[in-house]
């Protein structure tokens, strides 16, 4: 485990306590089990978390809506994902803001806000503009 702390809030999925690491082969999401504390699956290739320290600050925001869960990283994409004791299984992801280098200017900026969800929208914000998108299917 890392010496940094953290920088996401992990998510305790049934027996699985899931945790935003970063890394390179696939680790940015690592699933632990809850209860032996043993790693059981890792997912996505994105950046370092906070706990790595060449790329630190690195973020994504996890949040579950019925049976999928949503991640919001710093690059402006939006990922739509289910979780289970198997493994990660992503279902779409889509860049949906530009990241701005107010805050950190380099890696090409960030998105660090949290996204809200509301009446099957999004809004998402980096340091320029504020956004919605419809989420709802279209007929």
């Amino acid at each position: 485990m890392p010496i940094w702390g953290i920088a996401a809030a992990p998510l305790a999925e049934d027996d699985l306590l899931i945790v935003h690491i970063g890394g390179k082969n696939n680790a940015c999401l690592v699933a632990f089990d809850k209860v032996t504390g043993k790693e059981k699956w890792q997912a996505l290739d994105d950046r370092a978390s906070y706990s790595a320290p060449k790329d630190r600050w690195s973020n994504i925001h996890i949040v579950r809506h019925e049976d999928k869960v949503w991640m919001f990283n710093e690059r402006g994409e939006l990922i739509i994902s289910k979780l289970s004791p198997e493994g990660f299984r992503q279902i779409s992801r889509a860049k949906i803001i530009e990241p701005t280098e107010g805050q950190l200017g380099r890696r090409g900026g960030v998105c660090w806000s949290h996204p809200a969800f509301a009446y099957k929208r999004i809004y998402a914000r980096n340091d320029r503009e504020l956004l919605c998108i419809d989420l709802s299917e279209k007929e």
